[in-house]
């Protein structure tokens, strides 16, 4: 028992001597690498952090309280400047073409990253496309890029429409297949689930396959009796509306989007070696937050796009 007692207060010893080590004995805390991100996202503007009033500012029919005024703190965050547009949207759903087409011939060598030694073991043997390789996709569906042939050109038949849903002389890609998987750790599953020794973490992964090119129907069923044929062949992929805000895009499409948009921030924000925690996340605003956006500091307007005077 002497010995053990020895023993124990020895390790008590060193235990305390260590944590004394560089903090000279006192609590200073466990911080993360120093990070300095001043850059703002490519079409976006800084919001600051304040506190409004959101609601209703002007007189209401009384007793009424049909749109009463609160007061609500909103955190910083980035918006952007504009509606996402036409060519933004473009380079989302060209991103899902060519994913599908890589995969679907096979993952040709030509369009994946090449990693040696240690960079190999990090990837854990997964593969993962070079999109510099890739460039605008011209080469995989003109079949004649480096490494092409009449093999793998066959295997991106079944994208096209074909049969009766084919078009005489067209060769047209299968919009319906062009769809983003991806999954989420839904907090709110994991909430009232996180206690249960018989979960797991699957368990609060929610898996989505969205198709994502928008609804260019929109311009005809939004707009009866009206001759909108040109807006709906054209309007999306036309380069006169390059810059015009993407329309026929539901809320699940949108989600995906912003995904999308998350992967190809984090996946640069990764090899410039930004700590995880310093990465954002790409979503809708709430309606808390735009209207304080739209508000621009001004709480006496009447809406938050102003007023009859402004």
């Amino acid at each position: 028992m002497k010995k053990i007692y020895l023993l124990s207060i020895l390790a008590v010893t060193v235990l305390l001597a260590s944590c004394g080590h560089g903090g000279q004995g006192e609590l200073v805390g466990s911080y993360n690498r120093k990070f300095k991100n001043q850059r703002i996202p490519l079409g976006m503007v800084y919001i600051p952090p304040g506190h409004t009033p959101l609601g209703g500012s002007d007189e209401d029919i009384t007793f009424s309280q049909a749109g009463p005024s609160r007061m609500t703190t909103i955190p910083a965050f980035f918006m952007d400047q504009t509606e996402i547009s036409n060519a933004e949207y473009r380079q989302f759903t060209k991103w899902v073409r060519d994913s599908i087409a890589i995969v679907a011939m096979g993952y040709p060598q030509q369009y994946m990253m090449t990693q040696k030694g240690a960079a190999a073991n990090a990837l854990g043997g997964e593969k993962y496309i070079d999109w510099r390789k890739v460039g605008n996709g011209s080469s995989i569906w003109s079949g004649k890029g480096k490494g092409a042939n009449a093999a793998n050109a066959s295997q991106l038949d079944n994208m096209y429409y074909s049969g009766l849903d084919a078009l005489p002389g067209k060769k047209e890609i299968d919009i319906r297949k062009l769809e983003y998987t991806y999954g989420i750790l839904n907090f709110d599953k994991a909430a009232l689930g996180h206690k249960d020794p018989n979960s797991k973490r699957q368990d609060y992964i929610d898996r989505y396959s969205i198709a994502v090119y928008p609804d260019t129907m929109v311009w005809k069923t939004d707009y009866s009796y009206s001759q909108n044929d040109p807006m709906v062949r054209g309007y999306f992929n036309h380069p006169s509306y390059d810059d015009y805000p993407v329309i026929g895009v539901s809320w699940e499409q949108t989600q995906a989007f912003a995904h999308w948009r998350t992967q190809l921030y984090q996946g640069v924000a990764s090899a410039r070696k930004m700590p995880a925690n310093a990465r954002a996340d790409y979503r809708l605003p709430s309606e808390s937050e735009f209207e304080y956006a739209a508000r621009g500091g001004n709480t006496k307007t009447k809406y938050p796009w102003g007023g009859p005077y402004i």
